[in-house]
């Protein structure tokens, strides 16, 4: 079996890998839109498993940084994990996978960071890998209520402002632990995915001054959040509102929060969490020598300092 990069396999079959295990349509020009946007990406893209000129699966790979205790470590993404169904239980994902961890050796990786679900197969798989449970996926809803006029305690003006943006962010995350290094164009680097819409993008300003930021989805009368940033949690209240206002959805719903700082504000404001569900992030840690234990206090996980939104998953 060879393992080879995108450039080197029949394009037609790794879409298909990607429909069948994403319902993602992974085409040659959506690579090279990912590649001229996202640096962090290696130039082969993706590593693929290939018998006989068949492609029979896929894992994607991606270097980044992440803030612990101990200071800024190298972390290692695992993404879009995928084998065709009739290769299931033939080694070809831990081949893939051990490939993997031997590329994030070489390029110093302390941790090897996936999600996935409890429900699948592969779950028991990363387990005997080496990964961990580092922290369940949760989810928020509310139903709207008409917001009446009157005095308006924040204003939403719906702008891309990936500068305005980054510094809300970079304002925000001081002192934060976990995925708090972006790239400047981070918000482009989302959108060259593809795979996670973003139509819902605007800025929050109180008594004329940037009170934070929106990322999401609005659609059939649902805003679907994947990350509000407010530097001082006090207008995450009156965030809402302004979207409740402006946009007059009948639901919204936030994909995961990792701090329970603000799940509290949030539900002070009527959202309802669910928490566990069966999606988990996992994590290893390539050098072998922290139990899980040790990751999760050195990440911030109890201390409320582990910062991470649905946007910073791969």
């Amino acid at each position: 079996m060879k393992i080879l990069g995108y450039d080197e396999v029949d394009w037609q079959q790794a879409l298909e890998l990607n429909l069948i295990g994403f319902d993602w349509y992974l085409t040659p020009d959506l690579v090279k839109n990912i590649l001229k946007a996202d640096k962090r990406v290696p130039k082969g893209f993706a590593i693929y498993a290939v018998e006989k000129g068949s492609v029979l699966g896929q894992v994607g790979v991606l270097v980044d940084k992440i803030q612990t205790t101990n200071g800024e470590e190298k972390l290692g993404y695992l993404w879009c994990i995928v084998t065709r169904p009739n290769e299931v239980k033939k080694g070809v994902a831990t081949l893939l996978i051990e490939e993997a961890h031997a590329r994030l050796k070489a390029e110093n990786a302390r941790y090897s960071f996936l999600g996935t679900q409890k429900s699948l197969i592969a779950h028991n798989l990363f387990r005997k890998l080496g990964y961990f449970d580092l922290i369940s996926y949760n989810t928020g809803f509310k139903a709207c209520s008409e917001i009446k006029s009157g005095s308006r305690e924040v204003d939403f003006n719906p702008i891309c402002d990936e500068k305005m943006i980054a510094a809300i962010f970079s304002q925000y995350s001081q002192n934060l632990l976990g995925f708090v290094h972006r790239p400047k164009n981070f918000v482009s680097i989302r959108k060259a995915w593809g795979w996670m819409p973003l139509d819902l993008i605007g800025l929050f300003l109180k008594n004329n001054n940037m009170a934070g930021y929106v990322l999401g989805i609005n659609e059939g009368g649902i805003v679907k959040i994947r990350e509000l940033c407010c530097p001082n949690s006090q207008d995450i209240s009156g965030c809402i509102s302004a979207l409740e206002r402006e946009l007059k959805p009948k639901h919204i719903l936030f994909h995961f929060i990792s701090r329970k700082s603000i799940i509290c504000c949030l539900e002070n404001r009527g959202f309802r969490f669910i928490n566990p569900t069966y999606s988990t992030y996992m994590i290893k840690d390539l050098k072998e020598k922290q139990k899980i234990s040790d990751i999760q206090r050195s990440f911030g996980i109890e201390s409320n300092k582990f910062q991470m939104t649905s946007i910073d998953y791969y």
